[in-house]
């Protein structure tokens, strides 16, 4: 889904080709799209009767996945979608005019598929500019209304961005953007978090988990750190492939007979700066010479994933995904609970492996066979 051209704000340039794009992609990569092709600039009674039928579309369905690409914002911790006619001059228009994520998850839960996939680039410049005796206007990057009694829409709009969502069992939510944080439209023809995950999702052999965390990576990338996707997920069983996993070449099994098999993961970060330094130790498991391991949870502060694909001479460059846990030991202090992305350099030889962190501070990581 794509909305663009908006009645009462400003066009948004990238949400129909986003839409367009994405629905090509996915296509091709043999799901079935409802409508037949992208639905673009919705109207509140479109937006209602698509995503009914999204609904029961899916019904049977192994996988579900709902994209939507335009303006979205967040009033008391709701996120709300919003349609091209969109016009809200209080609080109580919002379920009138616009559409709640809360809405859309509900239809996946009812539908009991095993895996469902939410994608929000939707984060981007709050739309409406000030809400002042029953006028909106305007666009701008930060609200500005008039505070007209309590509670009401004025202190509810008063940032920008979309709230963190606790994900469904079996669901993982892509934001485009950190929660209250806003995303960028791009100067091309595709926002930069479209134009990422249109990539990372036709690649082969990438997991769900590794699609978007390389999605991140390359956002993070093109906007010099300005715009760093965040996920949301729930413990989800079993791996999912976008376009398939790749078979193991015969350069593979020289690998599998070194380095298969579970192993024992340290990891030491020195203090930095004000952050203290800390220790940590998880398992991992390498299978037909890809490593993954993981400690906590995937939607919970101080989660950590480690993914990588070993060489013949036990070199990898590994992925890690986490959440920022305790500030106090999290350099640079970010809050709890927000996503983060970076590179460990690693070689394995025999029944030993060592790596360290590229970036941020130097990070060492021991890796004993067991």
């Amino acid at each position: 889904m794509g909305n663009a051209d908006y009645q009462i704000v400003g066009r948004l340039p990238n949400p129909g080709n986003d839409a367009l794009l994405v629905a090509q992609t996915l296509a091709r990569l043999g799901f079935t799209i409802i409508g037949n092709g992208p639905q673009l600039n919705m109207s509140k009674a479109h937006f209602d009767q698509a995503v009914q039928d999204f609904g029961k579309a899916i019904l049977g369905a192994d996988t579900a996945l709902f994209y939507y690409s335009g303006h979205g914002l967040q009033v008391d911790g709701t996120n709300w979608l919003v349609p091209v006619d969109a016009n809200p001059n209080r609080q109580r228009d919002l379920n009138f005019q616009m559409v709640s994520t809360a809405f859309v998850l509900r239809q996946m839960e009812l539908a009991e598929t095993h895996l469902n996939i939410l994608i929000l680039d939707a984060c981007r410049n709050n739309p409406f500019l000030s809400i002042s005796g029953g006028a909106t206007v305007g666009r701008a990057d930060r609200m500005r209304v008039s505070r007209e009694g309590t509670g009401g829409l004025a202190r509810a709009l008063g940032v920008g961005g979309l709230a963190p969502m606790q994900a469904p069992e079996g669901t993982l939510i892509a934001y485009a953007t950190q929660p209250g944080n806003v995303a960028l439209d791009g100067d091309g023809a595709n926002s930069p978090y479209t134009a990422a995950l249109v990539d990372a999702i036709q690649q082969p052999g990438l997991d769900v988990f590794r699609v978007f965390n390389r999605v991140g990576l390359a956002v993070k990338e093109t906007t010099s750190g300005m715009q760093q996707p965040w996920l949301a997920s729930s413990p989800i069983s079993g791996r999912f492939f976008f376009n398939g996993s790749v078979p193991a070449p015969a350069s593979v099994t020289s690998v599998t007979k070194a380095f298969g098999g579970s192993w024992s993961v340290f990891m030491e970060c020195p203090a930095s700066g004000a952050a203290r330094g800390f220790t940590r130790r998880f398992m991992a498991q390498i299978s037909n010479g890809v490593l993954h391991g993981s400690d906590g949870f995937p939607d919970q502060p101080s989660f950590l994933s480690i993914d990588g694909t070993l060489n013949t001479d036990g070199t990898t460059l590994i992925d890690v995904t986490g959440v920022t846990g305790d500030p106090a030991y999290t350099a640079g202090s970010p809050e709890q609970g927000m996503l983060y992305f970076s590179k460990v350099l690693a070689k394995f030889d025999g029944p030993q492996g060592s790596g360290k962190r590229l970036d941020v501070r130097p990070c060492t990581y021991t890796f004993t066979r067991l």
